[in-house]
């Protein structure tokens, strides 16, 4: 959400809100033991590092004045 008010032709005042959310689940190429199945190993199993689970959600507001002299 974005909004601005124009108090005068010399000032402005700015807000602005976001919402952001992540949800982000176990990636589903993951084997057991941190196993990977990749086809460019030939078929075999290659060990990676696993990609955490993430689900958050946070808000940031921003707010400015515009003061023309």
């Amino acid at each position: 959400m974005v909004a601005r008010y124009a108090q005068s032709d010399n000032v402005t005042f700015n807000l602005r809100a976001e919402h952001v959310w992540t949800k982000q689940d176990a990636d589903p190429a993951d084997g057991p033991g941190g196993s990977r199945v990749s086809v460019l190993a030939g078929g075999g199993d290659v060990v990676g590092i696993p990609v955490p689970v993430v689900s958050s959600t946070g808000w940031q507001i921003a707010f400015g004045a515009n003061v023309r002299y």
